[in-house]
């Protein structure tokens, strides 16, 4: 039901951004920066990186732009419920929502990801700008591969938003705990420098406390042609075992909006 309803609100807002041409003309255009940023960064910094990237069988440049992209959408859930449910009860348009004849889950799930077509599109040009114009090399089944590792966890992805949500329902707080989960998710995933150049014992704990960390890991894994297919079921299951956290997200945010309505209803927002 959850996957349908967020399909739906993909393909209806996909038809309505695609109308805005020059809005997507400056899109292309600051990702082809991006791209030539990253690229002549890649050319300073490669020499000094490269011992630790011959695991991953990349140069610096595709590196850092298959991080950018696999973390995109996962930290999209991460922190895109909490920013677009708080840019809803500024505009007033939250409690118009929740006082409609439908779950108040529901609402919560087409504000989280109303702008879902935006990063998922982002995501395709920047890959085929940096395969086309810098020799970004990765084949149609990796390709798949890694699409189908994204799909699987945006279960849990969503649920570490859903828990940000219920946080702010409860506390009208919860921006400096956001901003400081993504740039540690960033940090110990290894998103633009690989996690070999941590002390050994901050590379295990990367794995336990960062399901991201996991999640990037082996995407790279497939890109460098080193998973074999014992390794991809494992992964598959290990995500997908993850996903439990979406139920605690559910959970939490039925829980905040009971508490919330029992006093008062309204989101005092403290931040």
């Amino acid at each position: 039901m959850l996957i349908r309803l967020i399909f739906a609100i993909f393909k209806m807002n996909i038809k309505s951004v695609l109308f805005y041409r020059f809005a997507y003309l400056f899109e292309i255009i600051s990702i082809l920066i991006s791209l030539v940023i990253y690229y002549f960064t890649s050319k300073a910094f490669n020499s000094s990186v490269a011992s630790g990237l011959t695991s991953y069988g990349v140069d610096y440049f595709s590196y850092i732009v298959l991080g950018e992209v696999l973390l995109a959408i996962p930290l999209y859930f991460l922190e895109g419920p909490y920013r677009n449910l708080k840019t809803a009860v500024i505009e007033g348009t939250w409690e118009t929502m929740i006082s409609l004849p439908k779950s108040p889950f529901k609402s919560l799930v087409y504000i989280s990801t109303f702008d879902l077509p935006r990063v998922v599109l982002r995501c395709f040009i920047t890959l085929a700008l940096a395969v086309v114009f810098f020799g970004l090399r990765i084949s149609p089944m990796e390709f798949i591969q890694i699409s189908f590792f994204q799909i699987l966890a945006i279960p849990f992805c969503f649920g570490f938003g859903l828990i940000a949500c219920s946080l702010f329902i409860l506390s009208g707080r919860g921006q400096a705990v956001i901003a400081y989960l993504t740039t540690l998710t960033a940090f110990l995933s290894g998103g633009f420098f690989p996690i070999s150049v941590f002390p050994e014992w901050l590379r295990e704990a990367s794995y336990l406390i960062s399901p991201f960390t996991f999640l990037l890991e082996n995407s790279r894994l497939i890109i460098a042609g080193r998973m074999e297919l014992n390794q991809f079921i494992y992964a598959c299951a290990t995500i997908i075992v993850w996903s439990a956290v979406f139920f605690a997200g559910h959970l939490a945010v039925g829980k905040a909006m009971y508490f919330r309505k029992k006093n008062g209803g309204q989101i005092i927002i403290s931040n």
